[in-house]
């Protein structure tokens, strides 16, 4: 990790020893007030022991002594597996990626390449998206911004220059932001076809059988993720395709009863010309009376809700597009932290999750019945009208979805332990977007654990 050997250089600076944790500014961001090593126990930087500080201390020193930066490139890498463990170097890499989030070192990196106009998701998609800014073009441009927001005025000389020493280190920690930035872009860009083609879909399977309330919200959270990512490429072909899918949407309401889902994105006098094929002039308009039929005044309301969530925006709304003071959104397999609840799950399909977990009926849990009803009828209520053969229009098939089935088998591996643990926490917290069915979830984490006892009596 770079930028951790970076923090090295900085202590063993000539103009500054002992920095930056002599810097009263960084020992503000840092809440670290009595340096790195000190000799009292008690004054030890949080999280570190009289062991950890001495091994770290040991490698700082080891590293010190090296006559070239390629041999400290090599020392300070733990990439070659046939290497000697050097003691302190890993305790000390792990301290530093984690007080990277803590003291905020990403954002504060982020506001200064704000503050200097060389963002490099701006510049990326001022130049088309064609090639990622190359970092050392643009980075020494906010060097010394950089510089003030970690550390101060205390770095700098009495002719106002950044020492070079300083200057370095900083560069090295502007370039690991930068490069973090370029791997989320990478993923959102991803991401972005994915998200379009579930929109997508959504949009077909709303064509393609009778309208309900679950189809029309996955719809709208399935345009909704993906223009969340398509406004921050702000492209004139991202546009047109956002203009387009919320006309498509908004057209939906009104043929439902909603009124005044905000302003029309786009006007259907006649034959239009669309960019996705599965648009036609008069989408939606053959499949909506069961619908209507069916919704109540509170359905409606709550898609209104729902779109107005989303896709409402006020005409005195000043905000920069890209929030830059934000945390850095991750997705589920994170090159920077342990596992955030999914990594195990990242890669497995999900016939694989289910018979880990026992789904092996249409991977659903035992106590699941293959069909449900279009509007929430129930067998207990009315068991008669899931007894027809073959099955009539109102039931459709009942699955759950990729996420749901990670999602038990990833809280099911967290909560259990092999052996009694008092200690362990089997509390789980189930958070996300409207209509990501977070209860079905739920209902199978229930079943999962019904099935689980009974297959052990």
């Amino acid at each position: 990790m770079p930028s951790a050997t970076a923090f090295i250089d900085l202590y063993y600076n000539p103009i500054f020893p002992g920095a930056p944790w002599n810097f009263p500014q960084w020992k503000d961001i840092s809440n670290i007030q009595h340096g790195l090593f000190s000799n009292d126990d008690q004054l030890l930087p949080k999280g570190i022991n009289r062991q950890q500080s001495d091994s770290i201390q040991s490698y700082f020193h080891q590293y010190k002594i090296l006559d070239t930066n390629k041999n400290k490139a090599k020392f300070s890498s733990s990439d070659n597996k046939k290497k000697a463990v050097v003691m302190g170097r890993k305790v000390w890499n792990d301290y530093v990626k984690t007080k990277w989030v803590t003291w905020q070192l990403h954002d504060k990196i982020i506001r200064a390449f704000t503050t200097c106009g060389i963002h490099p998701l701006t510049i990326f998609v001022a130049k088309g998206m064609d090639q990622w800014p190359n970092a050392d073009t643009y980075i020494p441009a906010a060097v010394e911004t950089i510089a003030i927001e970690l550390f101060g005025l205390d770095t700098f000389s009495s002719n106002d220059h950044l020492h070079s020493q300083i200057h370095r280190s900083i560069q090295t920690f502007a370039q690991r932001s930068w490069l973090r930035i370029r791997v989320k872009a990478k993923r959102d860009q991803c991401d972005m076809r994915k998200l379009e083609n579930e929109a997508i879909k959504a949009f077909k399977d709303l064509d393609q059988d009778n309208v309900t309330k679950g189809k029309i919200i996955q719809t709208i959270c399935a345009i909704a993720k993906w223009k969340e990512i398509a406004d921050t490429y702000d492209t004139k072909s991202n546009q047109e395709k956002a203009t387009e899918m919320l006309g498509e949407i908004e057209h939906l309401l009104e043929n439902i009863g909603i009124k005044g889902a905000g302003e029309p994105k786009t006007k259907r006098t006649g034959p239009q010309r669309h960019m996705y094929t599965i648009f036609t002039p008069w989408l939606f308009r053959n499949n909506c009376t069961l619908f209507i039929n069916m919704a109540t005044e509170k359905d409606l309301e709550e898609l209104s809700h729902l779109y107005e969530r989303y896709f409402s925006t006020s005409e005195d709304d000043e905000n920069p597009l890209l929030n830059y003071e934000q945390p850095i959104r991750f997705s589920l397999n994170d090159i920077e932290s342990e596992d955030m609840g999914m990594e195990k799950e990242y890669n497995l399909d999900p016939n694989t999750l289910a018979v880990n977990i026992g789904f092996t009926r249409d991977n659903l849990p035992h106590q699941f019945i293959s069909t449900r009803h279009v509007i929430g009828k129930n067998t207990w209520d009315q068991p008669e009208l899931f007894v027809t053969k073959p099955n009539p229009d109102y039931l459709v098939e009942n699955r759950l979805h990729w996420h749901q089935i990670a999602g038990v088998h990833s809280i099911t591996r967290k909560i259990f332990t092999p052996t009694s643990d008092p200690d362990h926490c089997y509390r789980i917290l189930i958070c996300d977007e409207v209509g990501l069915r977070k209860t079905s979830l739920t209902i199978a984490i229930i079943a999962f654990l019904n099935q689980s006892i009974s297959m052990q009596q």
